[in-house]
């Protein structure tokens, strides 16, 4: 006895999800823009503030790390569940791990 066929979703436009792409992509770049700039305030409010270049670097060094880690966990994901599920479960493995990996670092 087989299974009966699961129901497809509706399909969504191309423009609407280009759209949705935009919008997250800009959201993102703003959030590393807005973290750049104030990287200066950021060293000297949460680093030792001896020493403001080492204050200033640590700052940027944190920025790196959640710009590394939002590709590198998203990458691991995909690689844990496999080509076929990373697929299918299409953006939501590579924003929830990104987001897990920016909560974790707060």
């Amino acid at each position: 006895m087989s299974d009966p066929p699961l129901p497809q979703p509706p399909r969504q436009s191309a423009l609407r999800t280009a759209a949705a792409g935009l919008i997250g992509n800009v959201l993102e770049w703003f959030d590393f823009a807005v973290y750049g700039y104030f990287a200066s305030d950021i060293g000297r409010l949460f680093f030792p503030a001896e020493d403001p270049t080492a204050s200033t670097l640590l700052s940027y060094a944190v920025f790196l790390l959640g710009f590394i880690l939002g590709s590198a966990s998203a990458f691991a994901v995909s690689q844990v569940l496999g080509p076929a599920e990373a697929a299918a479960w299409g953006w939501r493995v590579p924003f929830v791990a990104s987001r897990e990996d920016r909560g974790a670092a707060a």
